[in-house]
């Protein structure tokens, strides 16, 4: 029970539940839009809320990486944070992410083997993330390269979304360019807003 509290605790100071699942709600939305020109979306609302759960799921695993990846920094300049003042450890961090990568993988083969596959990528892209490609000390002090090349596990889950909601196979969904480039237009968006979450004055950062 206490673990749980300090999970709730976790969340609402570094996963906002209202403004997070707005965003992936009208995210999920946006998908639905583009790829009703194409083809019928013939899922039943379980499907649907299967996705939700695996997109919010996809998005809090990467809050629990940046939360370990910026553990020493915080300590020094952010010490009030959950990690660093022990709401939770290092191993709850862990066994949190793995909760978050077997949710992702069985909600989309909740649909079939096509769409378990069709999550590989974008959860394989966004291990490398957490690992910073290897190469931390050579990526790390580079803001524009380190956010850019961060922001494309974005265009690897929207495709993947969309394989699910077309019930079509990745191989398929790559060959349609209208939903390459919405794929690549989400990694642009998400540009614009990783940017803005790395560039606040002093006065504007959130010690939470």
């Amino acid at each position: 029970m206490m673990l749980f509290r300090s999970w709730l605790q976790f969340a609402k100071e570094r996963f906002d539940p209202v403004s997070h699942l707005c965003m992936i709600v009208l995210f999920l939305a946006a998908h639905m839009l583009v790829i009703s020109h194409l083809y019928p979306i013939g899922l039943s609302p379980v499907d649907l809320l299967v996705l939700l759960v695996a997109v919010v799921a996809f998005y809090f695993k990467l809050r629990l990486y940046d939360e370990v990846k910026d553990f020493e920094l915080d300590v020094q300049i952010n010490p009030t944070r959950p990690l660093p003042r022990g709401l939770l450890k290092h191993k709850d961090m862990y066994q949190g992410m793995v909760v978050c990568i077997l949710i992702e993988l069985g909600s989309f083969a909740w649909r079939g083997w096509d769409f378990f596959w069709a999550i590989l990528p974008a959860i394989g892209y966004s291990f490398l993330m957490f690992k910073e490609f290897f190469i931390p000390r050579l990526i790390r002090p580079h803001l524009t390269t380190y956010a850019m090349t961060h922001t494309v596990v974005t265009a690897f889950l929207s495709l993947a979304i969309f394989s699910y909601l077309a019930e079509k196979p990745l191989s398929l969904v790559l060959q349609q360019g209208p939903l390459l480039g919405f794929s690549l237009a989400n990694w642009l968006l998400f540009n614009v807003f990783e940017f803005g979450r790395k560039t606040f004055a002093s006065s504007e950062e959130r010690i939470n």
